[in-house]
């Protein structure tokens, strides 16, 4: 499915390491695989294996599957030549509940030890939405597929050496009365190459359905 694809990618933010080649590699022996995710030196699954702390990751059962972790974010794969470790992330969301006449708020905070930072060169912060006035647009400036320029759709570029965010909305706004057109906004940062603005994420909840992947941190209630 076209949106199973980008569920992968769209929850993928890539970070960037900075670490000194050691001496001495760990034993063959150690284990180098998660599933189906190759885990290279100086990354390592147990700390014998790994140059220090910041580079212990974690393998786990989770349902059926195999997964791997850095801290408590979900690992997708490891480019040691490369410097960068993508890892799936939260979005912040905020969507009116019809049911309960509020505003479901989601919001995410994020802070990285010094080992890592947010890859400036990769990533972006992104905003999905309309305001609380609803939109007014002609045509020519309607937001269209595939174009994240200001209509229904912002990027900014992040500056480097980034280790922590905040991506939260503000209590007071208010979106009561576009539910029925825009029903949700959100925040994110993620890897600028993976996201493909779509007209839908702004009439339906499609974006929140894809990326949260079944975990109701904020809803439509309808």
């Amino acid at each position: 499915m076209k949106f199973s694809q980008l569920l992968l990618l769209g929850l993928l933010a890539m970070w960037t390491f900075v670490a000194s080649a050691a001496a001495e590699i760990p034993a063959a022996k150690a284990p180098t695989r998660c599933g189906n995710i190759d885990v290279p030196y100086p990354f390592g699954l147990d700390p014998q294996c790994a140059i220090h702390g910041d580079f212990v990751l974690n393998c786990s059962t989770v349902g059926r599957d195999t997964k791997l972790f850095l801290y408590n974010m979900e690992v997708i794969k490891v480019s040691v030549p490369d410097g960068k470790v993508w890892v799936k992330t939260l979005i912040a969301c905020q969507c009116y509940n019809q049911t309960t006449n509020s505003l479901s708020i989601f919001n995410v905070w994020m802070s990285l030890p010094s080992t890592y930072a947010l890859s400036a060169d990769d990533n972006k912060v992104i905003v999905i939405g309309w305001p609380s006035s609803g939109p007014a647009l002609d045509k020519q400036n309607a937001p269209k597929n595939g174009s994240c320029s200001g209509a229904g759709c912002c990027q900014a570029d992040l500056p480097k050496g980034v280790r922590q965010y905040d991506s939260f909305f503000q209590e007071g706004y208010n979106t009561s009365q576009i539910w029925r057109t825009s029903p949700c906004n959100y925040i994110t940062v993620m890897e600028t190459a993976a996201f493909n603005f779509s007209t839908t994420y702004l009439t339906s909840t499609v974006f929140y359905d894809m990326t949260t992947h079944g975990n109701r941190l904020c809803w439509n209630g309808g």
